[in-house]
């Protein structure tokens, strides 16, 4: 084996894979016009690039798998700076790009005076340009930005000591004009490096609770992760921590609906799940209404609640307040998919069977190969009795997604029930080779060799399932049938199992 550095340091420190997705040039060229575009000089608020990416993206990124994540970086982290600060904000970056150079100019005069000082002085300023490169083209992670500012203070300070930069001095000698205007200034900035501080501690502080909350939501310990999730609220307001709040309640909401508990004692601790999950949604909603996930929370609550048929909240509609939500959220995420999703699933609870069918077919047009909204379109054509239409957003779905195994299966299946029994078998065989282990393709595959006299290939499938799903005596009865020159089915002791088209199929164990 060829040995190189790089393997020499995996092997020694075997790091974790690693991988990364950024958007390109162009892609954050034309979000950040769009940010600025609406807020041209403050731009949208630090943090925030996530939510003009979400507003402006294109509808080719829901063609990748990255289609439902929320980019918080652009290209870089400094373009991405240019729609979160805006204008003022683009013009102090290019200010201090030039101070930067222009200082750095001083250098040539160290070529005269001092050969090794300079030397230092442009060592420094090539790899203050490096990592203000990075900033500018890639994502370090906060130590390696840090360290630009840092090694930009080496470098003025270094041509500083050396002469190159003049000095100024300021005095805050008694009646002097300049330290009455300074004074205030150093006493505020003091101020605000202390405040700096607590902040980030309560910032620490609550990350770390809201951790252990995740922790306990992985070990179903709700009672601990809403503890863990109040604790970390109140260090520090975040509308995550009230959304994860709110869907503790409807968990909790909904384990209620199947416990057995007293009609009184059961009201009164509904009651106050019900406003729970309501109040903590709609405090998320109020720390950011620019965030559909507040939206798409909210709307939940109510959605639930008709679920569990509460028909009103007040004076609306609990559909009708669902509705609303969840079309704000879309306003916000204009090509998102999942909202449209739910906006369908929620019309066709409804029983509005026109306006589902039009967000599907809007969800589908933005991700064709969503299999969400691609199964439920699909039994709401087997309902209305048109299976050729199922059959055709079968295969517009496979077009946009080859390799997904269950939608060739679920087509195949519409053909082995229209008894067209060699296309089923054209669908059924890339099935089984996108996924070897899937039995129920592979028992459908075999009665379809066996109906196009494939009887060895058929005999081949059935091994299978029954070596997948050892002590199955249907299938063994029809090993043994097929050995024995007879149909699958002829002592009448077996029966194809039913298998509803309009549903995901079941993967064989």
């Amino acid at each position: 084996e060829h040995m190189t550095i790089s393997s020499i340091v995996e092997k020694t420190l075997k790091p974790a894979p690693y991988s990364e997705v950024v958007l390109t040039p162009q892609f954050t060229f034309n979000i950040v016009a769009h940010m600025l575009e609406d807020s041209p000089f403050f731009g949208t608020g630090p943090n925030r690039f996530s939510f003009g990416y979400l507003k402006y993206k294109t509808s080719e990124i829901n063609r990748t798998p990255f289609w439902d994540s929320a980019f918080d970086f652009g290209l870089g982290r400094i373009p991405t700076y240019f729609g979160t600060t805006g204008i003022i904000g683009m013009v102090l970056w290019v200010f201090f790009a030039v101070f930067l150079f222009l200082k750095s100019r001083k250098i040539f005069a160290l070529l005269a005076k001092d050969r090794i000082a300079a030397y230092i002085a442009l060592s420094l300023f090539l790899l203050t340009l490096y990592f203000w490169s990075i900033a500018f083209f890639y994502l370090p992670n906060i130590a390696i930005f840090g360290l630009a500012f840092l090694l930009t203070g080496v470098l003025i300070a270094f041509l500083v000591n050396e002469g190159a930069i003049k000095r100024y001095h300021i005095s805050f000698a008694q009646g002097s004009k300049l330290t009455m205007i300074l004074t205030p200034i150093v006493i505020a900035v003091c101020v605000g490096v202390v405040a700096s501080g607590v902040l980030l501690y309560r910032q620490v502080s609550s990350l770390v609770a809201f951790r252990n909350a995740q922790l306990a939501l992985g070990a179903n310990d709700l009672v601990s992760a809403q503890n863990d999730l109040i604790q970390a609220a109140n260090w520090s307001a975040r509308d995550v921590y009230y959304r994860s709040l709110s869907n503790i309640a409807l968990v909790e909401l909904q384990q209620l609906a199947n416990a057995k508990l007293p009609q009184a004692e059961s009201q009164v601790k509904a009651n106050q799940l019900i406003s729970a999950a309501g109040l903590s949604a709609q405090k998320a909603v109020s720390l950011d209404p620019s965030n559909f996930e507040n939206y798409l929370q909210l709307g939940g609550v109510y959605d639930t609640l008709n679920a569990l048929g509460i028909q009103k909240v007040g004076d609306e509609s609990t559909v009708q307040l669902a509705r609303d939500n969840y079309q704000q959220a879309l306003r916000l995420n204009p090509k998102s998919p999942r909202v449209l999703f739910v906006l369908a699933r929620l019309e066709f609870v409804s029983g509005d069977r026109v306006k589902t069918r039009e967000y599907l077919h809007q969800a589908l047009a933005e991700r064709p190969n969503y299999l969400e909204a691609l199964s439920l379109l699909v039994q709401m054509e087997i309902a209305d009795k048109n299976p050729e239409a199922a059959m055709n957003e079968l295969r517009a779905g496979i077009v946009a997604e080859p390799t997904n195994f269950l939608l060739h299966f679920t087509l195949g299946y519409f053909y082995y029930e229209k008894g067209d029994y060699a296309s089923a078998i054209k669908e059924f065989e890339p099935a089984i080779i996108l996924n070897p282990t899937y039995a129920d393709a592979k028992y459908f595959l075999g009665l379809s060799y066996v109906r196009v006299g494939r009887v060895n290939e058929a005999i081949q499938q059935f091994t299978d399932v029954l070596t997948l799903n050892p002590g199955n005596k249907d299938v063994a009865n029809i090993l043994k049938n097929l050995k024995e020159g007879r149909g699958p089915f002829d002592q009448g002791n077996v029966a194809p199992p039913e298998q509803s088209a309009g549903t995901a199929p079941k993967r064989g164990n």
